[in-house]
């Protein structure tokens, strides 16, 4: 059994997400979610990533990034939703 990846699209997705995200479940930011992974306001155990595309779009540094948070490519996109299951889209 796989654990669920859920892809962040806002920072009201984010706080929609957490409160119903299991402890083991991978968050995706991406879009206007990037912009929480700049505060450690987040997440407690999960692993969390930032797509690196949807930074440099909104001019935030890898640099920037709270820590915990991983910038990740789009290879590692791929790779993310090919591991898990399901995908849930918070927007």
């Amino acid at each position: 059994m796989t654990t669920p990846l859920h892809t962040i699209h806002s920072t009201a997705g984010l706080d929609r997400c957490l409160g119903r995200a299991a402890a083991d479940a991978t968050l995706l930011l991406l879009e206007d979610g990037v912009y929480a992974a700049l505060t450690a306001r987040a997440i407690p155990a999960h692993a969390v990533y930032a797509l690196a595309e949807d930074l440099a779009a909104r001019g935030v540094s890898t640099g920037d990034l709270a820590p915990g948070i991983a910038a990740l490519d789009m290879t590692g996109f791929v790779a993310l939703t090919v591991a898990h299951s399901p995908l849930i889209a918070w927007f």
